[in-house]
């Protein structure tokens, strides 16, 4: 399906670009692009929310947990024997 570029102004307009005319399925092309854009939106923004979790997970795990556990063994009793007694 080869479209023959004639001269003259049947397909141009003078701008000196050449154009056919819109296809009768334009607009499902542009729905179909709308959606597909959409969805990359969507997806980005669900990855990007995921790797915001994962990174507070890990922060707290870091920073809170693993401190809670050093004070907590840090804070006992000092008149209490010790393991190797």
């Amino acid at each position: 399906m080869s479209a023959k570029l004639t001269s003259g102004s049947t397909h141009t307009r003078r701008d000196g670009y050449w154009h056919y005319p819109k296809p009768s399925d334009f607009q499902d092309a542009c729905d179909r692009i709308n959606w597909s854009v959409a969805l990359a939106y969507t997806t980005f923004g669900l990855t990007a929310l995921q790797m915001a979790l994962v990174w507070l997970i890990a922060i707290y795990i870091l920073l809170c947990l693993d401190q809670d556990v050093r004070a907590s063994s840090s804070s006992r009793d000092p008149s209490a024997p010790s393991p190797q007694d």
